[in-house]
């Protein structure tokens, strides 16, 4: 069914509407979501909550969806990835230690090999500052916690976290813009 036949659904019959994008777009946003939610870090659970959660966006946003802005598939896939990103964010805020191996999940990957290569010479960056400095950059811009919490967590205090933060973003504009004026 199209798009536009599956809005004028929602439209004239809200219930059977939303019936028939679950029905059609389900299997893309599953696919979606298990692919970042994987075990045994996440339960089938965390998946299934987290599919909800995209159809439920959509549901609640449905009046302000604009079709020429893209379309309801395209709207769901990023919806999926967002909420996916989110629940691995939330669930990295609760882990004692941060591995680097699981940073680049954390990164969204893009298809194409440039921005493929920009992610792993920023991930290889990243993980040149060493420890404490490069989890404290994950936690604050990958995972989202503020100082505070960093500073709970490392046990350092949230004016060394500010001062290690800036200055481990000075180090990484350097090595990422050394890199650039190599090439």
């Amino acid at each position: 069914m199209s798009d536009e036949k599956l809005l004028k659904l929602l439209k004239s019959d809200p219930d059977r509407g939303m019936h028939e994008i679950v029905k059609t777009y389900s299997g893309l946003v599953w696919a979606i979501v298990r692919g970042r939610l994987h075990p045994p870090s996440f339960s089938e659970a965390d998946t299934e909550e987290c599919v909800a959660d995209v159809f439920t966006e959509f549901w609640l946003y449905r009046e302000r969806f604009d079709p020429c802005r893209g379309s309801i598939k395209s709207f769901l896939a990023k919806a999926a990835l967002n909420n996916a990103y989110d629940v691995m964010r939330r669930a990295r805020r609760s882990e004692k230690d941060i591995s680097m191996d699981g940073m680049s999940e954390l990164i969204p990957s893009n298809a194409d090999a440039e921005h493929g290569a920009e992610r792993a010479e920023l991930i290889s960056a990243i993980e040149s500052l060493g420890k404490p400095d490069s989890e404290i950059i994950v936690r604050k811009y990958l995972i989202g916690q503020s100082s505070k919490e960093i500073s709970e967590r490392l046990r350092i205090s949230v004016p060394n976290v500010d001062t290690r933060t800036h200055r481990a973003i000075k180090k990484l504009r350097t090595i990422i813009g050394g890199a650039e004026n190599e090439g």
